[in-house]
């Protein structure tokens, strides 16, 4: 039998997320950063044994506003993000890039 060849890993994103570089691409790759943090989230929170209202009671903000975090809902702020990765001890690096600079907040 004859083995067909597919798609590499890159060729698959291009067709589904765009091109590298286009506003698609940008989108989903932000998009799929943003789904990772959330899982490291919840993760981290539960090897801490600590519920959404006890993290939450930790950083000053409601319950719901952890579990948006979590879920993806609404728009966090770096200053939310910043909060929970400290309380955490869940490192966290932004990377900003803006007129061809570029800024690490950690």
């Amino acid at each position: 039998m004859e083995r067909r060849k597919g798609k590499n890993i890159e060729q698959f994103i291009n067709k589904a997320a765009g091109e590298s570089g286009t506003e698609k691409r940008e989108r989903f790759e932000s998009d799929l950063s943003m789904e990772v943090l959330q899982e490291l989230i919840v993760a981290a929170r539960k090897k801490k044994n600590l519920s959404q209202e006890e993290l939450a009671a930790l950083i000053g903000v409601k319950k719901a506003r952890i579990s948006q975090l979590e879920k993806g809902y609404g728009n966090a702020t770096i200053a939310t993000i910043a909060k929970v990765s400290k309380a955490l001890d869940l490192p966290i690096r932004i990377t900003v890039k803006l007129n061809g600079r570029q800024w690490e907040l950690c």
